[in-house]
């Protein structure tokens, strides 16, 4: 029985020696299995690759804040906030980024890379190593970062008349935003520098330095939201009369053209009462009265032996500026001269402008 108690007190003591055996192997493995994951580890970092991978994945909200700070604050911030901006360059950072080492600014210390998305470059990283190595290895970490956005900057800008107001995503632009006014209406140009009457004209303007949408909002005159999809009526804008202003000018055009085709014909060889006739619808000394009253000698001469006045077609009324308006109409006349009668068509713009005496015309142009 003794026997047998010492040979199951040495089997006991010889599993309980494995089993101290078997836990000190364990963490022995254990320990080298650490070290050799901190070898691989220190070995990895010590690629500049992988830290510059690491980097491509580390664009989180924030890191994307923090690249476009700057450009974000050249931005115009009357047209565009901080919060549109950052949406926009957020996605460009979204896109798959890829990377390339420039060789040339390179070192054994200092590593370049560029960062592209799939069709351009927008950024460059310098990775430096560190002084501390392990394993012999030293890790690299990001020195320096920049990006360039500047490609994203758009620019836009819209024609509309003078009188009419634009605004930019709740903006309204003032006039530093302007870069050209005084635009003619082509349909009025060639009266610009005729009259010294101040015509309605257009102005441009421009806006730029944001990313994104900036969507004009137009307003006329009236505060009335103008869609401009289809481009600027110019006509439908002057020709702004209202039916009162219309039938005024009618009444006044039909009187007045009597007396100035019969003035002008010298139709009773009497220039000088024509003259008088026709002086009573004019504004005194306007173009129209002296360029008649210096008519008077040639029409001493030259006659016809009657012009009457067939029909009129009125074509647009345009209401200028300053209480002033032109009649855009055409007239049929029939001249009776030394080889009979002869039937004319004929186009003219009357200039007319309210005075205290009612209207009056200043001039009248051929076309």
């Amino acid at each position: 029985m003794a026997d047998r108690r010492k040979r199951r007190g040495s089997s006991g003591r010889f599993l309980q020696g494995m089993v101290v055996y078997a836990l000190i192997f364990a963490a022995a493995v254990l320990v080298g299995l650490r070290l050799f994951w901190d070898y691989i580890a220190q070995y990895e970092a010590s690629r500049p690759t992988h830290a510059i991978e690491e980097y491509i994945r580390s664009f989180d909200e924030e890191h994307v804040r923090a690249i476009s700070a700057d450009f974000i604050a050249s931005l115009d911030a009357g047209v565009q906030n901080a919060d549109e901006a950052e949406r926009e360059i957020s996605a460009v950072m979204d896109q798959p980024l890829s990377y390339a080492r420039k060789g040339a600014e390179s070192s054994e210390k200092r590593t370049v890379y560029v960062i592209r998305t799939e069709d351009r470059t927008i950024g460059r990283v310098v990775l430096t190593r560190g002084d501390n190595p392990r394993f012999g290895f030293a890790s690299w970490s990001v020195a320096e970062e920049s990006f360039d956005f500047s490609w994203l900057l758009d620019s836009d800008e819209i024609t509309v008349p003078e009188d009419w107001t634009v605004s930019v995503n709740g903006t309204v632009l003032d006039e530093s935003y302007i870069v050209e006014s005084g635009i003619p209406f082509e349909a009025i140009a060639d009266y610009y520098e005729l009259e010294d009457y101040h015509f309605p004209s257009k102005c441009t303007y421009r806006i730029e330095n944001y990313v994104g949408r900036a969507p004009f909002v137009v307003f006329d005159a009236s505060g009335t939201p103008v869609d401009l999809s289809n481009g600027l009526d110019e006509d439908a804008y002057l020709a702004n009369c209202t039916a009162d202003e219309e039938t005024a000018m009618t009444e006044f055009t039909d009187e007045f053209l009597d007396y100035y085709i019969q003035c002008l014909s010298n139709f009773n060889r009497s220039a000088y009462s024509n003259y008088a006739m026709v002086k009573k619808y004019l504004v005194p000394d306007c173009p129209l009265d002296v360029r008649l009253r210096e008519a008077i000698a040639g029409q001493q001469y030259a006659h016809s032996r009657g012009d009457e006045i067939l029909s009129i077609t009125y074509n647009r009324f345009y209401r200028l500026s300053d209480g002033s308006y032109l009649v855009d109409f055409t007239y049929d006349l029939d001249t009776i001269g030394f080889s009979g009668h002869v039937e004319t068509t004929n186009n003219a713009r009357l200039l007319l402008v309210q005075t205290e005496e009612g209207l009056k015309a200043t001039n009248i142009y051929s076309y």
